[in-house]
């Protein structure tokens, strides 16, 4: 860490889980002629909800 300048730094991680990952979505999506499909791509659009954040953890630490 000696590239970091001293001070206070606080370091937050978050665990979140996507039941469907973006590059499988958009080879999916390339079958929108499909019915299955294009109701698919319709829930996606109207939702915010991508993924769900699991867990959270957050550390502050002190560099001198």
């Amino acid at each position: 860490m000696s590239n970091l300048p001293d001070g206070d730094y606080t370091i937050t991680v978050k665990l979140q889980y996507q039941t469907m990952a973006y590059g499988f979505a958009q080879d999916l999506y390339k079958d929108i002629n499909l019915n299955e499909v294009a109701l698919m791509k319709a829930f996606d659009s109207n939702t915010d909800n991508h993924f769900e954040t699991i867990s959270t953890d957050t550390e502050s630490i002190t560099l001198d």
